[in-house]
């Protein structure tokens, strides 16, 4: 589905966006500042973001240095044509910010509070980031 809308988009640049998360109203504007600034960047997300549970607990995502999260990519289409997003179900964006990451073309960003992902029963992340599993993974996760 991400390349379906890929081949769709018609700008310079694409954004990641899922209608259920939360983003500040700042935040493609700061994604492109952080773009623009590493000129050998062609892929900028966000590795530190909120997570939301459907009872409001919130978790806070720290992941390494060179990861981004996946709702948080903005990348130039042009990159994105010569290397699109695998045919997987699950964490193809996951796989794409690690390509452009061992490429040297990921700019990422703390982030911390731009976007707040919500979990809940429609979506892949409730598959796996459970109150269970934020407590089972502590070297990623901590409650808010």
């Amino acid at each position: 589905k991400r390349n379906i809308a890929c081949e769709l988009a018609r700008g310079k640049y694409i954004a990641s966006w899922d209608d259920d998360d939360l983003y500040l109203s700042d935040r493609i504007e700061h994604q492109m500042e952080t773009l623009l600034a590493n000129p050998r960047a062609a892929v900028t997300g966000y590795r530190r973001m909120i997570f939301q549970t459907p009872e409001g607990r919130q978790w806070r995502y720290n992941g390494p240095p060179h990861t981004a999260v996946g709702v948080s990519l903005l990348y130039e289409r042009g990159h994105w044509g010569a290397h699109p997003f695998p045919c997987v179900q699950v964490a193809e964006d996951v796989a794409f910010s690690f390509q452009a990451a061992t490429m040297g073309r990921l700019a990422v960003e703390d982030g911390d509070g731009r976007i707040m992902a919500r979990i809940h029963p429609g979506n892949t992340t409730a598959n796996s980031k459970t109150e269970e599993y934020f407590r089972q993974h502590p070297e990623n996760w901590e409650a808010l």
